[in-house]
């Protein structure tokens, strides 16, 4: 039996790592940091006394993978809507929601909805059937997701309150730039029907409701973990690849698997030229000492600054403490809104709850510059057989950075060397 490293400490490791340990396989996990979870982490904040998310993470009914995932390995903390229920609000309209029932199959029910938004009608109704026939049809590889609808006549109303939040919070880009053939698969994935449409998030922080039963699998199934041991060099050897340790340790393995962001697997790996185009991601927790309530544990805002408003108390019931919590996030965001982000969109909340301008009684801002890699094409990077790279690099048609995506590439990567010592 091989013995493997795996690099890394986020969700692609981690179901790595475990994938193998469960087939018998030696493996042990190094990661820079001292906790594991990557951008499902969670840190404890002294102000209000508590564990606080990096940022929340919605999941979605057609994440196979990662329930499948959480099922095997005691992941039991999560809230799931019965069928898609997507709470909305503009100051014009106030609060709205695309509430598509379950009495009807999902494309009908959708396209219902849709049109009894305020605001839409017939017209949003027959875009939403057109959408939902191209979504099924192949499409070029560099079309944007804006010339796309464009060519299906998709009304600028049905743009704004639905596909643009949708594209923004799926791929983390515009729909100007978004490669058509990804925001379209996962239309036709996250819309597949009722089941895999609806949404489901953490019902506690991701350090006691994710990674804490993810590690409880690890030590049961015997996996090494390395905590604060960043790899500085990787020898590419065809059979027996080494990583050195910033300690100085020089280790050696059968096999590497390297499920690092593409900037780091670039450096390790001496690899010039092949930057990745990144786009970041603002997470602000804002705190109020008074009892508020949003309609819905998530709201998403249309012309705000916040693209998605997260009731933390709704999403998360045992969270103990005199404040009430609040997330906002901003995706595609950009250093220049940091400086004032907090006071906006502690107005954005305060119109949201009807109320008049509410102060935080406290704020953390959590700006991930590099939070996910666009899809892009990119050139292909030729490794021995001994290393496996594993990292998050979309290519058009493909889906964009996910919990799901992120379990599958790591479950992909001990699948190729489960079959390779078959």
């Amino acid at each position: 039996m091989p013995r493997v490293a795996v690099i890394g400490g986020g969700l692609t490791a981690l179901s790595c790592a475990l994938c193998l340990a469960e087939h018998g396989i030696e493996c042990e996990l190094f990661e820079a940091s001292p906790q594991l979870g990557g951008r499902t982490r969670s840190f404890h904040d002294p102000v209000v006394d508590a564990w606080v998310d990096n940022g929340p993470h919605l999941l979605i009914g057609a994440y196979a993978h990662a329930r499948a995932f959480f099922a095997r390995h005691g992941v039991t903390d999560l809230a799931w809507q019965p069928h898609l229920t997507l709470p909305l609000w503009d100051e014009s309209r106030g609060h709205f929601c695309l509430n598509p029932g379950r009495g009807l199959p999902l494309p009908a029910s959708l396209a219902w909805a849709a049109a009894r938004m305020p605001g839409h009608g017939i017209g949003t109704m027959m875009a939403m059937m057109r959408l939902g026939m191209a979504v099924r049809r192949p499409l070029q590889e560099n079309l944007s997701t804006a010339d796309w609808l464009q060519a299906l006549h998709i009304p600028a109303p049905l743009q704004r309150d639905l596909l643009e939040p949708l594209c923004l919070g799926a791929m983390n880009e515009a729909i100007a730039s978004a490669p058509a053939t990804s925001f379209a698969r996962v239309l036709r994935e996250g819309f597949a029907d009722h089941d895999a449409a609806r949404l489901g998030w953490f019902t506690r922080p991701f350090a006691q409701g994710l990674i804490a039963p993810l590690e409880r699998s690890l030590a049961h199934h015997g996996v090494h973990i390395h905590r604060h041991s960043r790899v500085i060099a990787l020898e590419a050897h065809p059979r027996t690849p080494g990583i050195t340790l910033r300690s100085g340790e020089a280790l050696r393995f059968d096999r590497i698997v390297l499920a690092v962001p593409g900037h780091e697997r670039n450096r390790l790996l001496a690899i010039h030229g092949q930057a990745m185009e990144t786009r970041s991601i603002t997470n602000v927790h804002l705190w109020f000492d008074e009892d508020l309530r949003l309609p819905q544990p998530l709201v998403g805002g249309i012309g705000t600054l916040g693209q998605w408003f997260f009731d933390i108390g709704q999403q998360m019931p045992g969270e103990r403490g005199r404040h009430r919590h609040f997330c906002a996030v901003i995706s595609n965001s950009s250093p220049a809104l940091l400086a004032h982000c907090g006071e906006q969109l502690a107005g954005e909340l305060s119109h949201m709850l009807g109320r008049h301008t509410l102060r935080p009684a406290h704020m953390r801002v959590v700006h991930e510059r590099r939070a996910t890699v666009l899809v892009r094409p990119s050139a292909a990077v030729t490794l021995p057989t001994s290393i496996l790279d594993a990292g998050e690099h979309p290519y058009p048609g493909e889906l964009p950075a996910t919990i799901e995506s992120a379990i599958a590439r790591g479950l992909q990567a001990a699948d190729t060397i489960l079959s390779a010592t078959a």
